[in-house]
């Protein structure tokens, strides 16, 4: 494997997702009862993933103490910064701490398939995309939940 890092951005408000988001990070919406970010560490450790850098900004706290309460093999450290930050930002910020080997995830994209991040985790491009096709775009909360 040539990546054992990823990257996760969690820092984001989340206004499409507004009112859940006012109280509760998007990261930590479940899906299936399960907040979306453990479906993602789960499938990190599953794919052999040893470290993960969790970038935060809106409600950092929550997200570092679920996070605190996780019993799992990754090495899971949360990186504060400023709500206010882009995802940019939060990268550049933090690079160092990063490197130059990493897998970048968004929070609130979940990829269903094994199989397609570890095709990318053992890639030996420079650098390597995954897109994956929708059925229906971004997640949106109706007024009848």
């Amino acid at each position: 494997m040539k990546t054992s890092k990823a990257v996760i951005l969690a820092g984001g408000r989340g206004f499409r997702m507004n009112p859940l988001t006012e109280v509760i990070p998007k990261a930590l919406i479940p899906i299936d009862g399960v907040p979306i970010l453990l479906h993602q560490l789960r499938q990190l450790e599953r794919l052999g993933v040893k470290e993960v850098l969790i970038l935060t900004g809106y409600l950092a706290d929550s997200i570092e103490k679920f996070c605190n309460t996780l019993s799992l093999s990754l090495v899971i450290k949360c990186v504060p910064s400023n709500p206010s930050n882009s995802q940019s930002e939060r990268l550049i910020y933090s690079r160092e701490e990063i490197g130059d080997h990493f897998l970048l995830i968004y929070c609130d994209n979940l990829v269903k398939s094994d199989e397609k991040i570890m095709q990318l985790l053992t890639s030996k491009g420079v650098m390597t995309f995954l897109i994956e096709p929708r059925e229906e775009g971004n997640i949106q909360i109706r007024n009848n939940n």
